[in-house]
């Protein structure tokens, strides 16, 4: 018997079920689990006999399925992204300080003409007085 091995990276216990069930229909079968290092995660060691019925042809369909599988594409959402800080930082706090100094602005020019408008007011009552 010919037999080759593989050590596949699966994380979590978790997922280790669905991948040695993934890995079977590729003639593999599970022989152990491997841990490395303190936070290297969890690894299975697969076997498979290379004399097997049509190995080559799993082992293409196996390469094709891998380079297929690294070709998925996953959205993740802006709050779930370090992205959201900086989007915080970029776009937000500039619009709330500018909203509170345009805020502030408009208080100044409202009080500033209440004044203008009251010393015309004083200056059209004197006017009146003299005529």
């Amino acid at each position: 018997m010919n037999y080759e091995s593989k050590e596949i990276y699966v994380g979590t216990v978790d997922k280790k079920a669905k991948e040695i069930e993934l890995r079977k229909n590729f003639g593999w079968t599970y022989v152990e689990d491997k841990h490395h290092g303190r936070s290297g995660g969890l690894h299975i060691l697969l076997q498979r006999d290379r004399d097997m019925k049509n190995c080559a042809q799993l082992a293409a369909l196996e390469n094709k399925y891998d380079s297929l599988k690294k070709q998925i594409k996953y959205y993740s959402p802006i709050t779930d992204s370090p992205e959201m800080f900086l989007l915080i930082l970029v776009f937000i706090f500039p619009f709330v300080i500018y909203c509170v100094y345009k805020s502030n602005q408009k208080k100044a020019i409202a009080e500033n003409n209440a004044n203008v408008q009251k010393q015309m007011n004083e200056v059209l009552n004197q006017a009146r007085l003299l005529k």
